[in-house]
């Protein structure tokens, strides 16, 4: 392939991925919250607990919270690494034409 025959993908909006973060965190969050403890207590390895003192939705808000900001802080990471990376291949795309 040519390099025109190539066009550059679009970079994704920042409200897209934040949107895909959030229900990344939710849709983890639900399973191990909800789902998890169902799958547990229908097999009966876990007994249920009654409905005045259930604690998932507790676990969910933990959930959420800890996924979203551990996904969130991984993103940023990734990010400055690749803007670092970016900014170390320009210094050497800068000296081989400032050589010439």
């Amino acid at each position: 392939m040519h390099e025109e025959d190539v066009s550059p993908q679009p970079r994704p909006h920042a409200l897209t991925v934040l949107v895909l973060l959030v229900l990344a965190a939710l849709t983890l969050s639900y399973l191990a919250a909800y789902a998890l403890p169902d799958a547990l207590v229908a097999s009966q390895i876990m007994p249920p607990w009654p409905h005045e003192t259930d604690p998932r939705p507790h676990w969910m808000l933990a959930g959420f919270v800890s996924l979203f900001g551990t996904l969130s802080a991984i993103s940023c990471v990734i990010r400055f690494l690749s803007w670092r990376q970016l900014r170390c291949i320009d210094a050497i795309a800068d000296e081989g034409t400032g050589s010439k």
